[in-house]
C-alpha cells in the first residue's frame, strides 16, 4: 500500500487491515497515521488483542470484506 492510500483509509475510520512483515504477519485495525520529522508516514495498526504496533505503509494491504 502507498502513503497515499493508507492516509485515505485512515480518514475514513478504522479499516481492517493485513500486516505483513518479514517474519510475521497479521490481522487488524489501521486506527492512526503520523508523519516522521525526516519525512514519510508511518501507521499505528491494533491487533486482535488492542496491542498497537508501528508499521510503514508498505507493509499492509486493506483487508479482504
Amino acid at each position: 500500500m502507498t502513503d497515499d492510500e493508507m492516509l485515505t483509509l485512515v480518514l475514513n475510520g478504522c479499516i481492517p487491515v493485513h500486516v505483513k512483515a518479514n517474519d510475521y504477519e497479521y490481522d487488524g485495525w489501521l486506527v492512526s497515521a503520523f508523519a516522521k520529522r525526516r519525512g514519510g508516514w508511518r501507521c499505528v495498526v491494533e491487533d486482535i488483542n488492542g496491542r498497537l504496533f508501528i508499521h510503514n505503509a508498505a507493509q499492509l494491504s486493506e483487508e479482504e470484506k
